[in-house]
């Protein structure tokens, strides 16, 4: 009973159930092939959550959650940035220009996201204890094989969407399809999450937090991206899937509010590549 507590078996199975009521579609220990090793690799949970317009057929504002689940037996502590870096939340999106912004700027979703409103960090680290009794800080093997794994995934989702979202559009058919498809990795921690500040006399403070935004800088095709990932306690959760929904909501509502232009931009948007199909690997429902 001991062994199964401190395995992240039992809050996955709880997280579950929460998914349950808000998916649209939930899968549960999703297998992917990891594109460093190519060796089979699982996800947690895969959850998809659809917003569709009732005024205007073809129109969705979306959500793909990517989440892995820990149990951490001690304390995770980020360090708050000292800087703040207005981190758009990943998406694929068509059309992806409205005017001359992407089209996430031109609606203005930094007037109501989550993402803009969470404290952001860009290092973590955790404890062990020495044989000595004394605590030390470390970089756990585990959650950062975590926070790699859904950064990669989230830039493998966005590209899988992207293609998607040009597929279901048919002009000969008279069908443009319009979305904004938002990619949100999330870290679920059973356990403690703490942030760390210094002031400039050197005094260090800790809060005891349930929500962080955290910036994974990876490489990604030879470009220096940063992922933002969604770090959360297991009580705060649900709050963090309400937050979801609501963004998806007002964001569709955004995108309604200038449908004619969100249809023109679309209907003469040109790729500058053509993709072909099955080019990107099927490698999530």
């Amino acid at each position: 009973m001991d062994a199964l507590r401190r395995s992240g078996y039992l809050l996955e199975t709880r997280i579950a159930r929460k998914l349950d009521r808000f998916a649209t579609h939930l899968s549960m220990n999703a297998v992917f092939t990891d594109p460093e090793t190519g060796q089979a690799r699982e996800l947690d949970a895969y959850c998809f959550r659809a917003e569709t317009s009732d005024l205007h057929e073809f129109f969705e504002a979306s959500a793909h959650l990517l989440i892995e689940c820990v149990n951490s037996p001690q304390p995770i502590a980020f360090f708050s940035s000292t800087r703040k870096p207005s981190i758009y939340p990943l998406t694929a999106s068509r059309p992806a220009w409205l005017g001359l912004y992407p089209i996430e700027e031109s609606i203005g979703i930094e007037d109501f996201h989550h993402c803009f409103k969470t404290r952001i960090s860009t290092n973590y680290c955790t404890f062990v204890s020495k044989k000595t009794g004394e605590w030390m800080v470390t970089h756990a093997d585990d959650q950062h094989r975590e926070f790699s794994t859904l950064a990669v995934l989230a830039q493998l989702m966005r590209e899988k969407q992207v293609q998607l979202l040009d597929e279901y559009s048919r002009p000969m058919d008279a069908v443009q399809f319009c979305g904004i498809e938002s990619i949100y990795p999330v870290l679920v921690v059973e356990g403690t999450l703490f942030t760390v500040t210094q002031n400039t006399r050197g005094e260090v403070k800790l809060e005891e937090i349930d929500h962080v935004r955290y910036l994974k800088g990876q490489i990604w095709k030879g470009t220096r991206r940063h992922c933002p990932i969604d770090v959360v306690t297991e009580r705060f959760f649900p709050k963090l899937l309400k937050l979801i929904e609501l963004d998806c909501k007002r964001t569709l509502a955004r995108m309604e509010k200038r449908y004619d232009e969100i249809l023109e931009a679309a209907r003469n948007d040109k790729e500058d590549t053509v993709r072909q199909p099955g080019e990107i690997e099927d490698f999530l429902p």
